[in-house]
């Protein structure tokens, strides 16, 4: 497609003369998203060789380790791009996921608090550092302050179906079943192929009895489970 064919200009430009810093991360990014583990990794090295000190590489190589499931060599990455760089929210962020993913939850939460307080002084807020704060504090059962970083980050986005259904979840864990049945709604309204938030809503009409619309749900999620790929 065209990512592969962007790919094919930039080697073929390369080999006329050495393509510019800023045309190898573009290339990177191409290999990013194609799904080239290798060779992104090998023009993000040799860029990050070139400027040691520059985070924007070392937080992509952090990524790529992370989408490998290379979890501690996605800590050691990030945890030095955050020295480098102290204000970024999406090195705090990507930090606290790699974190998460190695089920340490103290330095997870401290990385998503970080994330989200600097996250909160950008221009235009990412909806991302207050959704993984807020379902960190749902599993560890801190539901009101779960409740309002998943809130923090609805006001980011209003439409993000996956911060619907994790507040819908804490409210349900706080037996706040009207407000949680409000949440889930939005959650199978904005994303229209998840089918979590269909059964968990199912599964919270059947405990209070509203078997029609129980029924109805388990339906849903049945629907779309079978579209799914």
């Amino acid at each position: 497609g065209d990512m592969h064919r962007a790919i094919d200009n930039f080697r073929r430009a390369n080999q006329l003369a050495p393509l510019a810093d800023t045309d190898r991360f573009t290339l990177a990014m191409a290999f990013v998203k194609i799904g080239d583990d290798p060779h992104a990794r090998e023009e993000l090295n040799a860029l990050s060789q070139k400027h040691p000190g520059q985070t924007l590489y070392l937080y992509w190589l952090g990524r790529l380790d992370y989408d490998q499931r290379r979890y501690a060599e996605a800590v050691a990455k990030l945890q030095r791009a955050a020295e480098l760089d102290p204000r970024s929210a999406r090195i705090e962020d990507a930090l606290g996921l790699a974190f998460d993913m190695q089920g340490r939850m103290e330095q997870a939460l401290a990385a998503f608090q970080k994330a989200t307080a600097l996250n909160r002084a950008q221009p235009a807020p990412s909806p991302w550092p207050p959704h993984n704060l807020g379902y960190l504090l749902l599993r560890m059962e801190h539901y009101s302050e779960a409740e309002a970083a998943l809130r923090e980050s609805l006001r980011y986005d209003p439409s993000l179906a996956i911060s619907e259904y994790h507040l819908a979840r804490t409210l349900e864990k706080q037996q706040r079943s009207s407000a949680a049945i409000e949440e889930y709604k939005k959650a199978i309204r904005d994303d229209p192929a998840s089918a979590d938030a269909c059964y968990s809503l199912a599964v919270l009409y059947r405990r209070l009895h509203h078997d029609n619309e129980a029924e109805a749900m388990f339906s849903e999620y049945r629907r779309r489970k079978a579209a799914q790929p």
